[in-house]
């Protein structure tokens, strides 16, 4: 083999493994501040459970891809068939008896900020662990609040 061929495959197989590399990095790091279309709403304090989010944005969010990953009706249908994950027909009710303790609002909150934390029987945990990072509170609650609408 000549010196030149065997320079190229060394750099080919240096590029082939830094782009595996990079493809193998954890969700743990945390995404850029992602833009988004929908008008920016009021901020409210993160901290209050009691406010309510805006389910009209929060249908423009469910429709939109965060943080690089698809969106949420690329895996979840509005009605109740299957497509990845489980239909968000009738969720509010389904997620209100989920977990002993917690509302429908507590549930999906923390189904979307750490999407393992409640998997559906019959279903693997393949959400994306990103949201949390990707959406502010607002956009969570509005998130929410379309979902309870279904």
């Amino acid at each position: 083999m000549s010196l030149r061929l065997i320079e190229w495959q060394r750099f080919a197989g240096v590029l082939i493994l830094s782009l595996a590399l990079a493809a193998c990095a954890t969700t743990e790091q945390r995404s850029p501040a992602r833009q988004t279309s929908v008008p920016p709403t009021a901020q409210p304090d993160a901290s209050s459970d009691t406010d309510a989010g805006d389910a009209a944005r929060g249908e423009q969010l469910f429709t939109e891809s965060v943080g690089g990953m698809p969106s949420c009706s690329t895996c979840h249908a509005l009605d109740s068939s299957q497509i990845i994950g489980p239909g968000m027909a009738g969720i509010g009710e389904r997620a209100g008896s989920r977990v002993e303790g917690q509302t429908a609002a507590e549930y999906l909150h923390t189904s979307i900020v750490d999407s393992g934390e409640f998997v559906v029987e019959g279903y693997q945990n393949v959400m994306p662990d990103v949201f949390e990072q990707s959406l502010n509170e607002a956009e969570i609650r509005d998130l929410v609040a379309y979902l309870l609408s279904l």
